[in-house]
């Protein structure tokens, strides 16, 4: 019971181990290229893959191997006679990869001695490369002229080009370009010789250039003065013109502004002439509106005197016709007071005629002496009660008696106490 008791943990951490050694195993065999790194895999000595920045799962009996792709740059300086006999030096730079074509890769791997992946130099394929250019290049200048090396550089980076590539291509190496930087005379004195042609011929060259330039530029400096004087003289008569045109511009333009400043005078004497005359309205007017007011002024206190007096009046009126209307209260009281007096001496008139006419009925019987007597004591009885001061007595009676007289007086007063009753 004990030893089952062991038995599965002892299974439990026998199948984690073989789990992690899978997987450690599994992560071991996997292989990832950077992005600037070649891949090549082997098996039994067989190129299987190749390539930059792949990934593989490296089976059995296979290897993977991964190196840069990095350029690689070598200079190189060859010293040589030339077919005249002439020593020359030449420098210069080649720059190569690995082939990326075909199998080139796998072939650099067998022939690049150091390729691996922390490696970015090859000195020893770098320095064979700088070897066999410089043998190429002492080939190709003893069979060139100095003229041909000097001057024609492209024959020698093609030869060199030509040759390496036909052998390098087996290393797996491509060469991207090779370049001749310089070509030097090792002989002071050759390469001054050299240059003496050269530099005769471009003495004489400069001075036939100077000549035929000084007679181009002296042609072209009497063309130039004639130019310049037709131009000169073409430019005075412009100017000339120019200046007419311009005074002519410049007497149209103070014309206009003598116009112009006319027509502004004119327009301020008219806008003074308006202003005058704005303001003689203006204080017309003003005027006329002080006259307004004033006359406005005048008539609202011929109004409120008006009023005023008008209200006097009324007043005045209305006491006249309340005194009118007392007056004529009084007047018709004192008038039907009069009537009644009148009536009633009216009555006692009529009863005292009456009685008069009775007693002269009487006396008519009586002795004409009695008559004579009662009728004067009737008239002067009448008289006393009638509103008179005085009575005269004239005989018009031409011859006529007393008592006629007094009959005729008699009726007189009768007839006046009928009138005085009819009023």
């Amino acid at each position: 019971m004990a030893s089952s008791g062991y038995a599965v943990p002892i299974a439990v951490a026998a199948g984690l181990f073989s789990a992690v050694a899978l997987g450690v195993g599994i992560w071991l065999r996997f292989m990832q290229a950077k992005p600037n790194e070649w891949c090549i895999v082997v098996k039994d000595g067989k190129l299987v893959n190749s390539g930059v920045g792949i990934a593989h799962f490296r089976r059995l009996r296979e290897q993977v191997v991964m190196f840069p792709t990095v350029l690689q740059k070598v200079p190189f300086v060859a010293q040589q006679v030339t077919k005249q006999f002439s020593g020359v030096e030449i420098s210069g730079f080649l720059i190569w990869v690995i082939r990326r074509n075909d199998d080139g890769p796998y072939k650099a791997f067998q022939h690049i001695q150091g390729l691996c992946r922390t490696t970015f130099e090859y000195p020893t394929t770098n320095e064979n490369l700088a070897r066999m250019a410089e043998s190429i290049v002492r080939h190709q200048v003893a069979n060139l002229t100095i003229q041909e090396v000097i001057q024609n550089r492209k024959l020698v980076r093609d030869a060199i080009r030509e040759e390496m590539q036909a052998v390098v291509g087996g290393w797996g190496v491509w060469l991207e370009t090779i370049e001749v930087t310089d070509v030097r005379v090792l002989s002071s004195s050759l390469f001054n010789n050299l240059q003496t042609p050269y530099r005769q011929e471009t003495r004489q060259t400069s001075e036939r250039i100077k000549r035929e330039t000084d007679s181009v530029l002296e042609a072209e400096r009497v063309e130039s003065e004639l130019a310049l004087s037709k131009q000169r003289a073409d430019t005075n008569a412009q100017q000339i013109v120019y200046e007419k045109q311009k005074q002519l511009e410049a007497e149209k333009e103070e014309e206009k502004l003598f116009l112009e400043r006319q027509r502004i005078e004119r327009a301020k004497l008219e806008m003074a002439k308006e202003l005058e005359m704005a303001q003689v309205q203006a204080d017309e007017t003003v005027a006329m509106e002080r006259d307004l007011l004033a006359h406005n002024r005048l008539v609202d206190e011929a109004r409120l005197q008006s009023e005023r007096t008008l209200a006097k009046q009324k007043h005045s009126l209305q006491e006249l016709t309340e005194g009118l209307e007392v007056q004529a209260a009084e007047h018709k009281r004192r008038h039907i007071a009069d009537e009644f007096n009148l009536k009633e001496a009216e009555a006692e008139r009529q009863q005292e005629l009456t009685l008069l006419g009775r007693q002269l009925e009487v006396e008519k019987e009586a002795p004409p002496q009695s008559t004579q007597l009662r009728l004067m004591e009737t008239v002067g009885g009448i008289y006393s009660n009638m509103p008179v001061e005085s009575v005269k007595i004239v005989n018009m009676g031409q011859g006529m008696g007393v008592e006629s007289a007094v009959q005729q007086m008699a009726t007189a007063i009768k007839v006046a106490g009928e009138q005085l009753t009819s009023m």
